[in-house]
């Protein structure tokens, strides 16, 4: 699975927790632990997105350092 189609399944799965919440369908004694899953979710998205940046950096430089040598 590509990153954009893992950081897409992620941030679709945190917006149905939200609004499973929202309208009362998990139950309260629930709430507390798809919460934190939407959490880690985010968290793990966040990193997706930090390993993308990371990776455009790089082809970034290497595209500069190509074009400098024209």
């Amino acid at each position: 699975m590509s990153q954009q189609n893992n950081y897409d399944s992620k941030m679709k799965q945190i917006e149905q927790i939200i609004e499973s919440i929202e309208q009362g369908k998990v139950p309260l004694v629930e709430v507390e632990e798809k919460y934190k899953e939407a959490v880690s979710l985010a968290q793990s998205a966040k990193e997706d997105l930090i390993n993308l940046k990371n990776e455009i950096e790089v082809l970034n430089i290497d595209f500069n350092s190509n074009n400098s040598n024209d």
